[in-house]
């Protein structure tokens, strides 16, 4: 700037214009009184100007975020949802059904932050919304199955067994 300002003056520059051949320059001011403070995803108090030049290196380097509709968000997560589905139903003990749920769930999330690494947002709210129902659905089926079983033993049994040993 204070090149620029000397050759608007009629002098020799600062710094030798030939280095900024070929090149893009962002000049900026940044000071908390200056207003140019702008809220990012990684900083609370980003420069405007560093916005501008990411904006300019996406554009010449075509760098940007492609994002993944809901349908492909779904396929992403549907070998998770079998996963938790078939775990909570066929383990007949709880911790395995935990471990059925935290893999599932880390594992999509997972899937997405190394999706996000390569430039694709997949959306991951709704997925896991419905990894989370599908998982009160399963623990749900399993309970009823589980009960209609013991009532079909206490059935079963109530005739030829006493009530103490049923129990």
């Amino acid at each position: 700037v204070q090149s620029w300002a000397a050759i608007e003056e009629g002098k020799d520059p600062l710094i030798d214009l030939k280095q900024f051949k070929d090149s893009w320059v962002f000049v900026g001011v940044w000071a908390p009184g200056l207003m140019d403070q702008r809220i990012t995803p990684l900083d609370s108090h980003g420069r405007g100007v560093d916005i501008h030049a990411a904006v300019l290196d996406n554009l010449l380097n075509n760098r940007f975020i492609r994002r993944w509709g809901n349908r492909a968000s779904l396929l992403t997560a549907a070998p998770f949802f079998i996963i938790l589905i078939f775990g909570v139903i066929y383990s007949r003990q709880i911790p395995q059904q935990i471990i059925a749920a935290l893999v599932s769930f880390a594992g999509f999330i997972g899937t997405g932050i190394l999706l996000a690494r390569v430039g694709i947002w997949v959306d991951l709210f709704f997925p896991l919304l419905l990894l989370g129902a599908a998982l009160a659905a399963a623990m749900a089926y399993q309970y009823f199955l589980e009960g209609h079983r013991s009532r079909f033993l206490r059935q079963a049994f109530q005739h030829y067994v006493s009530p103490a040993v049923i129990d």
